[in-house]
């Protein structure tokens, strides 16, 4: 499973919408609390982000990974 890390911004909802197109599952996160303390934690500097089996995905490599995704 996914968790995604969203502000909301258009590039989050665009990347929300990608993984909605291609069927990827995904558990958003989106209160300021939770999203800065993760930010925090694996020094995310650019929104959105996401862990997938305990591994960070900054914007660049979460986006390869949509772009790859195959069911």
């Amino acid at each position: 499973m996914i968790d995604y890390y969203s502000t909301h911004c258009g590039t989050c909802e665009t990347f929300s919408w990608l993984m909605q197109a291609r069927g990827i599952e995904y558990h958003i996160i989106h209160t300021e609390k939770e999203v800065m303390e993760a930010a925090d934690k694996y020094g995310a500097e650019t929104f959105p982000f996401a862990v997938i089996d305990g591994e960070f995905f900054d914007t660049d490599k979460l986006l390869k990974y949509i772009l790859e995704y195959n069911k």
